[in-house]
């Protein structure tokens, strides 16, 4: 069935639907952009080569969380009467639709995407780290910081939430599909050959490994290296060397 806006709705609903599913998918799109710039924030080995002692780095890091968490309460679980949040809309789009067969249809959409068990799983820990953390500074963590809940919410349980919330936009989008990340950042784009197709965020971290002494220690100073290598174990070696294929540079196994 070919679900558009235009045909499924009420006249005078049409120009609200389509404000509204604008500025849902914005706000998305701007969550899932930091995420993903989070992602590779959390994932980089500063302790390995990070050149910068400064603050920028944990700072920026703690501010994505804050600001992905805060939106996504605010999209997903906002019960103020007068907010938009996705929920809200996929309610009234439900009760705009003017035809059977439509509401039908959106209907199967969202139960295939297990839209409720999804929002619910962690809903709780997303309001607590919202209310508790970010919003009020609580007297209660200001005088016991020990008793103070450290979040528990994983990346993966983030991405699911985002892959929600995207998949309730999209349903809700009727003919229209939706993308939430820039072409710079969507690895579903295919970019002309020979173009460096890497992200800036990668581009930025990647300038760091190579701007660190550490990183060109075999080639500069290969008696210190035996020591710095000595020193790592298994796991940051692995790292060391998936960085030194990255750049066609050997591998310490092959040059030690």
């Amino acid at each position: 069935m070919n679900l558009v806006p235009d045909k499924v709705f009420e006249k005078e609903w049409m120009d609200t639907y389509k404000k509204r599913i604008s500025v849902l998918h914005l706000e998305m799109s701007e969550i899932r952009m930091m995420f993903f710039l989070y992602e590779q924030i959390v994932k980089f080995p500063f302790h390995l080569f990070g050149i910068y002692k400064g603050p920028f780095w944990t700072l920026t890091r703690k501010s994505m969380f804050v600001a992905i968490v805060v939106g996504l309460w605010r999209l997903l679980y906002d019960d103020d009467p007068n907010s938009l949040t996705v929920s809200k809309m996929r309610n009234e789009v439900m009760q705009g639709v003017r035809d059977d067969e439509a509401k039908q249809e959106i209907a199967k959409i969202l139960r295939r995407a297990n839209v409720k068990e999804r929002l619910v799983s962690i809903k709780n820990e997303i309001q607590r780290m919202r209310h508790e953390d970010f919003a009020h500074l609580d007297v209660t963590n200001v005088d016991n910081p020990s008793n103070q809940e450290s979040p528990s919410v994983t990346l993966s349980e983030i991405s699911n939430l985002l892959d929600t919330a995207e998949e309730v936009i999209n349903a809700i989008g009727l003919d229209t599909e939706y993308i939430f990340l820039p072409m710079e950042y969507h690895p579903d784009v295919r970019h002309p050959k020979g173009v460096n197709t890497r992200p800036d965020i990668e581009k930025m971290l990647d300038d760091m490994v190579q701007s660190c002494p550490d990183f060109h220690l075999p080639e500069t100073d290969p008696d210190k290296f035996k020591f710095y290598w000595k020193h790592r174990n298994p796991k940051e070696r692995k790292i060391f060397n998936e960085y030194r294929k990255k750049f066609s540079l050997p591998e310490i196994e092959n040059i030690l």
